[in-house]
């Protein structure tokens, strides 16, 4: 088998049969199932920063086989509906690949052509456009007997706000399968919040989290354990607790920052500034004004797409909400796929025996093919005074399904209320639907009880619309999104993320709104630094909603080219995927040799056929352009090592440049040794008759490359190590017509710097 290490990420349209979570590994070159007695997930390690509501989560997965077989393995990853890739690594040799950003289609050409070079590439792309589905295949080959295989991914996500809680989740639970297990598991937990919080708790019995440290601004938290079987999500929430409108800006700005680009290219760094306004509304209000009977409309998705899981946790979550509604408000429940089937003409008091029809009526309705999303807005238009509940994964098939038309039909509808059913619901569609009409979305892949309770309360809240940010002075920001006013619940907040040219002392920053008819206005003083790195995730977050408002434009008018290149050129700038981008992971670069002398010290390395520019930073503060030399197909560059730095292992960093433009960071590590090697020869006589041949042993440093040994005016030899003598070891051949006299014996060792030991033995030749 041709020795080749590859892990493969694609975010694939996969079918139900392989919807994934944080844990189907599957050998697949022996079944079609997970096996964890042939191929299992032997470690994993999450850790979870929440600061002021942005998430971010890394893992570490570590996949072990049990047999005498090499085998190749495919492990299926759901990350959460919102959340986006930061980045991702294999592992070799102890050496950690981090992926690179690149043009989807050239990244694919290079993964490609690296698999047959076997180097050791990994490629990570998104789906098209039309559905953004966060569904990662990792395929795994191979997979050495009884070895291991590391993989690490990184996840960011911007956290709403929801009835003054805040909701955490990562997918554990299997969608297809009984159970999946690891070994061991391991989880940290990090919440710092500006705001004081509380009320902190872990909702999964599988994961009771240890609390290190509580206060009212932090919480560090961590749960370990062995054999751990996947039946359940990991969710826990807190609280932020204040009054009235809390508002804060994040900002982060760091003009000393040089990346890739600008030691290949020389651009300067971005003095950009990005900052992110964060509204959290607790208006207190009149109750007897703010609560009223309603009636309630259930639309209940019962075509094929939501079958299985779908249609259980759908079913449990109108049951749920059935019994949050009052009595003195009425309710209608219906079924729909193609055409829509109503429970009763009118609508009824909502009380224990019409509940429980309503649900009879549920049950005893067969699953249809097809959905037809355009019927269920028609049918919208024609109702007055009534709360929509559409309960589905609305991914329409039938009637119209382009989507900028489906929002066009929604103009007018009352607020859509929408719960996302599964692991992949149509959240373009149905988001953006709940947005226009002024309703509320919620996304539940697995039943949870208080995310169905706060959603409730949210339609029940007063509406908070119109939601404009200003800033002054104007001329300093730009590119600030949403660019719509926004409508939203009170209970929830509302973020705005932008661009600040220049740093600015006391900005003004003003939201207005109006809730329950009434305008209001909320007016603070800010400093956008000249100088902040903790938020470093606020220019990522500004990219990816520029990127989804680009991303919006296409899927209405079409692509046009500024766009794309727009969105390929964010992606790559701020390092997240996008249907335009991929992360490719491969080592582009070897360094030759790896062990250098400080004397004349130059650094050699092996790259890729398409790189054209190498610029080496090393750890002496000192940043150094390779010269590429065709005849002997290296990349070379001398450099000074400073007279006091020590011996030992030293990290160099090579910024790679290849012909398509495409910017490559990769550490290496190498060895500055100045110590020439330890020699010591053993023989067993020093007197030898001419034409016998003599057995002679080496013992030299472990990092002695060769050792040459010759007598005078005689053909040299090698000695070689051996293993059963513990060192190197030849044969000296004296030749037969060697005169009788007193000869040197000049033995030569070198390292894998260069150093040489030089060592002569007198020895007395007695001739024929």
């Amino acid at each position: 088998m041709r020795k080749m290490i590859w892990i493969l990420f694609m975010v694939i349209i996969l079918p139900a049969v392989l919807r994934g979570d944080a844990g189907v590994l599957i050998p697949s070159t022996v079944s079609d199932y997970p096996d964890p007695s042939i191929l299992s997930l032997y470690r994993m390690e999450i850790d979870i920063t929440i600061r002021d509501k942005i998430a971010e989560t890394k893992v570490l997965q570590v996949y072990r086989n049990h047999t005498n077989t090499t085998l190749e393995g495919q492990y299926i990853f759901t990350i959460p509906e919102k959340a986006m890739i930061k980045d991702f690594a294999i592992w070799e040799d102890g050496v950690r690949l981090p992926g690179i950003i690149m043009e989807k289609e050239q990244a694919r050409k290079i993964y490609e052509n690296l698999v047959w070079q076997a180097i050791d590439p990994g490629l990570l792309e998104r789906a098209g456009l039309e559905h953004e589905i966060n569904y990662f295949s990792v395929n795994v080959a191979p997979i050495w007997p009884h070895g291991t295989k590391r993989v690490e991914m990184f996840y960011t996500e911007d956290l709403p706000l929801v009835q003054k809680t805040v909701f955490y989740d990562f997918p554990f639970e299997p969608t297809l399968y009984e159970s999946e297990q690891a070994e061991s598991l391991a989880i940290s937990l990090v919440i710092e919040d500006k705001i004081t919080i509380g009320e902190f708790s872990v909702s999964s019995e599988s994961f009771k989290m240890e609390i290190l440290e509580q206060s009212e601004n932090r919480i560090e938290a961590r749960y370990q354990g062995t054999d751990i079987s996947f039946i359940e999500d990991l969710s826990l929430s807190f609280k932020e607790r204040f009054d009235d409108v809390s508002m804060e800006v994040l900002a982060y700005r760091d003009i000393e920052e040089r990346g890739e680009y600008f030691y290949l290219d020389g651009i300067p760094p971005p003095k950009t500034g990005f900052f992110m306004v964060k509204a959290g509304f607790n208006i207190q209000a009149d109750e007897s004004k703010r609560r009223k009977a309603r009636n309630y409309f259930f639309l209940f998705d019962n075509s094929l797409s939501m079958m299985w899981k779908e249609i259980e946790t759908a079913y449990a979550t109108v049951t749920s909400l059935l019994e949050l509604v009052d009595e003195k408000s009425t309710m209608n429940i219906a079924c729909f796929n193609l055409s829509i089937n109503r429970k009763w003409r009118k609508p009824l008091a909502n009380n224990a025996a019409n509940r429980n029809e309503a649900l009879l009526f549920l049950k005893s309705k067969y699953i249809g093919g097809g959905t037809n999303i355009e019927r269920i807005l028609k049918e919208l238009k024609r109702e007055r005074d009534m709360v929509p509940i559409l309960i589905t994964d609305g991914y329409p098939t039938h009637g119209e399904i382009d989507y900028h038309r489906l929002f066009s039909m929604a103009d007018g509808l009352p607020s859509l209320f929408i719960v996302g059913i599964g692991d992949n619901p149509n959240r373009v569609l149905l988001e953006k639907l709940a947005e226009v009409t002024g309703g509320r979305y919620l996304w539940l892949r697995s039943m949870n009880e208080e995310k169905l309770k706060l959603f409730f309360e949210t339609i029940g809240g007063g509406e908070i619309r119109n939601v404009r940010l200003s800033l002054s002075p104007s001329k300093a920001f730009a590119d600030v999104y949403p660019v719509t006013p926004q409508a939203i619940f009170n209970g929830n907040d509302v973020s705005f993320t932008g661009k600040y040219l220049k740093p600015v002392t006391n900005a003004t920053v003003l939201l207005s709104f109006v809730h329950m008819g009434e305008k209001h206005t909320v007016k603070k003083k800010f400093t956008f630094p000249e100088k902040e790195r903790i938020y470093k995730e606020i220019g990522r977050l500004w990219a990816k909603k520029r990127v989804d408002f680009l991303l919006e434009k296409i899927r209405i008018e079409g692509e046009k080219d500024e766009w794309v290149k727009e969105i390929i050129a964010l992606s790559k700038q701020f390092k997240f995927v996008t249907p335009y981008t991929s992360f490719l992971a491969a080592p582009r670069a070897l360094l030759r040799p790896r062990v250098i002398r400080p004397g004349d010290p130059m650094l050699i390395v092996k790259a890729d056929t398409s790189i054209v520019d190498i610029v080496v930073l090393f750890p002496f503060g000192l940043t150094k352009r390779m010269i590429y030399h065709a005849d002997l197909d290296q990349w070379r560059v001398r450099f000074l090592v400073p007279s006091n730095t020590k011996d030992g292992k030293y990290s160099t960093v090579l910024i790679m440049k290849d012909s398509h433009g495409n910017i490559f960071k990769e550490s290496k590590s190498y060895t500055i040794d100045r110590e020439p090697p330890t020699l010591r020869i053993e023989l067993l006589r020093r007197v030898l008759s001419a034409g016998e041949e003599v057995f002679v042993k080496a013992y030299a440093s472990k990092d002695t490359k060769r050792i040459e040994a010759s007598i005078e005016g005689c053909v040299p030899f090698s000695l070689i190590y051996d293993h059963c003598h513990l060192a190197s070891t030849g044969i000296m051949r004296i030749p037969h017509n060697l005169a009788t006299g007193r000869y040197m014996l000049k033995v030569v060792a070198e390292d894998f710097a260069f150093n040489t030991t030089y060592m002569e033995i007198e020895l007395d030749i007695v001739g024929n």
